[in-house]
């Protein structure tokens, strides 16, 4: 008798353990899935647009290099679309050959008042250089008269202080740099003097 009993509680001890060890404990959750983000492209400039034939300019706080447009032309627009020259349309014959540079393209119109620098991959403009012999078809009065003299008390004037200046023998000038705004004033060794946009460094 004893001997069941003791066999009874050994096994109700053993089915309470077993019973104890399979319960389980609450469900894992599961992990949060990571939200999804879509990637945008990145922003490209959108207006106001100032043209730098018609309008005063630098009455403008917000003006970059991102909103000039030049007889239409600014910077990031295609210069060929199947096969046909954009730029010719607008500014008229280029002037001599295009010139191959490292990574781009430059090409004069207007009687050499006008540089573009095209990228080779894209046929996108990537810079606009105005030279002196552009100046008098700027309406801003500022960077009007700065073209025209090459003075640098006009370009402080006009641009404010410059970030820095930087020696260029390879094209015989120095460059004053406006980085933020996408500027750079360019006074040539011969006496001339450009100005040349740029996109914004990030």
């Amino acid at each position: 008798m004893l001997n069941r009993l003791n066999l009874l509680v050994l096994l109700a001890s053993l089915t309470a353990g077993l019973t104890a060890c399979g319960e389980l404990g609450p469900a894992p959750k599961p992990a949060d899935e990571p939200v999804k983000t879509e990637a945008k492209p990145a922003a490209a400039a959108e207006g106001p647009y100032y043209e730098i034939t018609k309008d005063e300019i630098t009455s403008h706080p917000d003006w970059t290099s991102r909103n000039i447009t030049v007889m239409g032309k600014k910077i990031g627009d295609k210069t060929v679309d199947k096969n046909v020259d954009l730029l010719a349309k607008t500014f008229g014959a280029q002037l001599g050959d295009t010139k191959v540079l490292t990574e781009e393209y430059l090409t004069y119109y207007q009687k050499n008042s006008i540089g573009i620098y095209s990228f080779k991959l894209t046929g996108e403009i990537k810079r606009i250089e105005l030279f002196q012999s552009f100046a008098d078809q700027i309406a801003d009065p500022k960077l009007k008269a700065l073209l025209r003299s090459g003075d640098l008390k006009q370009m402080r004037d006009a641009l404010g202080m410059e970030e820095g200046m930087e020696d260029k023998p390879e094209e015989m000038g120095t460059e004053y740099i406006y980085d933020s705004k996408g500027i750079r004033f360019i006074k040539y060794k011969g006496g001339n003097a450009g100005l040349r946009f740029s996109d914004l460094k990030k």
